[in-house]
């Protein structure tokens, strides 16, 4: 969430708008945000249905725990980005999408492990996809 937090101005004045969905109930979900500074609105998913809605899966082992989860999970340490988890299911993959005014998944991202978010850089340059396509 360090990279949305940082982007979500580039994010923004490319028209999107950044919303989090964390597992965990609201209060949990509310105070981890609001530790983390987080700019913009933090959804809570306590039934994981928005996970179930978008196919997020567990990850395995080496997904969880691997080399390239541990490296990310340093360079997190190292820029003080530990954020922890509100509640839920830890071996949930995430995912990061772009949804249209009417509810169209334009973008999806499912990770491939742990520590995998799209750079911001690729998110704008979807939007602007987006935008251009209409």
């Amino acid at each position: 969430m360090a990279a949305l937090r940082g982007g979500a101005g580039e994010i923004e004045a490319a028209g999107g708008r950044v919303v989090a969905v964390l597992q965990g109930g609201p209060a949990p979900v509310q105070a981890l945000c609001r530790r983390l500074r987080v700019p913009f609105p933090c959804l809570a998913d306590p039934s994981l249905a928005g996970y179930r809605a978008f196919a997020l899966r567990r990850g395995r082992p080496a997904e969880l725990f691997g080399p390239k989860v541990l490296a990310r999970y340093t360079q997190a340490v190292l820029k003080g980005h530990l954020g922890g988890m509100p509640g839920g299911d830890p071996r949930l993959l995430p995912g990061t999408f772009i949804i249209d005014r009417d509810g169209t998944v334009r973008y999806a991202h499912y990770a491939r492990h742990a520590g995998d978010h799209p750079p911001v850089s690729e998110l704008v340059a979807a939007l602007r996809r987006i935008a251009g396509a209409h």
